[in-house]
């Protein structure tokens, strides 16, 4: 199992119009509002970050401390079932949210 892994990821260049303007990207033509109306404000900037294999600390992380959880969580969807947005709402929405319950993941007692 691979400890840890470099990544490149995109975060929220920090622009002084954030401060009186919210990041926003439109996803529809803004042309109708204008010639020059912006679909986005967003400026990304990318960072080089060590990427962490979690399950290897998974007993330490709790979502009150870590602000996530690590937990085995199988699932009646496989592969292209996460393709089919009623199988996404009907079955896969339910299951996690019975994963989540405390009680459910700590033999019947909420830590």
């Amino acid at each position: 199992m691979i400890a840890a892994t470099g990544a490149e990821i995109l975060y929220l260049d920090r622009l002084d119009c954030y401060k009186t303007e919210k990041p926003f990207e439109v996803v529809f033509d803004t042309s109708v509002f204008g010639e020059h109306a912006p679909q986005t404000n967003v400026v990304l900037e990318p960072s080089n970050v060590t990427v962490f294999n979690a399950r290897r600390a998974q007993e330490k992380m709790r979502l009150n401390k870590n602000g996530f959880e690590v937990f085995e969580f199988k699932s009646k969807l496989h592969g292209d079932d996460f393709e089919d947005e009623d199988k996404i709402r009907s079955i896969y929405y339910e299951e996690a949210r019975e994963c989540h319950q405390p009680a459910r993941r700590t033999g019947g007692i909420a830590s």
